[in-house]
């Protein structure tokens, strides 16, 4: 049985093609250890919908059929290593902002250092698992902090979030925006920026443009995350080349131009790669009742009219 998958690490995104359903989990790690450059032994595999980490550890001479089938997204993390990370001139330092209690990283021209894009879950939250990372001290976690501050600032200021900028009632986007199975977008970026008092520069890889919420307030700062038409992920500057996050850097000057061209020439590679998804045709399923979507705009229609909230890409049978 042949199983075809898309991996996801901090090596970017791959198309994996032609595995044997029948070889192990050892072999397989293997196989994932030459392609991320993470060793077996700091693989976390998450596979599934909502994915969950497989147990590598009691199951190494499983067939991988076992646990994958074919057309599935797996996301690689690399766990901490037990090895002292490696000692670089000047590692960063965390640089506090009382009023938004952000704890970043410092602000950096980066004429050093490395673009990574550093991967969130495969949920309904990837976009504020993302900002959450570049803004509130790289805790994923935080997640549902985020959306808490957006319902405080929607409801503290209903002249400014009416329905015409939030496309809802104050109070019912309130509650939309509180259920963790609805996606953050534009709006979203928007509020959070406005918030933080910082420039979110959201990138998009299918086109390469620079959505910059906050630019025209006069911000000082600037965090970037990454969108491939369906997920967000975050972006930052790494002092050590693939290195651990400690020595990422995610806050910049917004008139920093060395770190945004290093930015740009990053996209341009994920971009001409393909690590993007054709929102228009690509085809979803629902989770909640099998029903298979076609593009962006059937997945709201259906989301609209049902209430089901939880869709993942659905891939060509090989």
């Amino acid at each position: 049985m042949s199983i075809s998958i898309r991996l996801r690490s901090k090596a970017g995104q791959e198309n994996i093609k032609g595995l044997d359903g029948n070889c192990t989990l050892k072999s397989f790690q293997e196989t994932i250890a030459q392609k991320t450059g993470i060793a077996p032994s700091n693989q976390k595999i998450l596979a599934g919908y909502p994915p969950k980490p497989l147990d590598t550890i009691n199951n190494q001479d499983s067939p991988i059929s076992s646990f994958i089938t074919n057309g599935d997204s797996l996301t690689v993390e690399e766990l901490a290593s037990t090895t002292p990370p490696p000692v670089v001139s000047a590692p960063p330092s965390s640089n506090s902002n009382s009023s938004s209690n952000l704890a970043a990283g410092t602000s950096s021209s980066s004429s050093d250092g490395y673009v990574i894009r550093r991967l969130t879950e495969n949920d309904n939250s990837c976009l504020f698992s993302a900002v959450a990372y570049v803004l509130e001290n790289k805790n994923r976690g935080r997640a549902s902090h985020l959306r808490s501050v957006i319902v405080q600032s929607v409801k503290s200021d209903p002249f400014t979030f009416n329905e015409g900028f939030l496309g809802k009632e104050n109070s019912d986007y309130c509650k939309w925006i509180t259920d963790p199975k609805h996606w953050g977008g534009a709006i979203e970026l928007s509020i959070l920026s406005q918030h933080y008092k910082i420039e979110i520069g959201a990138f998009d890889i299918a086109t390469k443009i620079l959505y910059c919420y906050g630019e025209d307030q006069n911000y000082t700062d600037r965090v970037y995350v990454i969108y491939d038409g369906i997920h967000y992920d975050a972006l930052s500057i790494c002092l050590v080349k693939d290195g651990p996050e400690d020595y990422d850097i995610t806050q910049f000057s917004s008139k920093d131009k060395s770190t945004l061209e290093k930015m740009k020439s990053f996209i341009d590679r994920e971009n001409k790669e393909g690590n993007f998804t054709d929102t228009a045709n690509f085809q979803l399923i629902c989770l909640e009742c099998n029903k298979i979507l076609k593009g962006e705009k059937e997945a709201a229609l259906h989301a609209g009219q049902t209430k089901h909230g939880k869709f993942t890409e659905l891939k060509n049978k090989q």
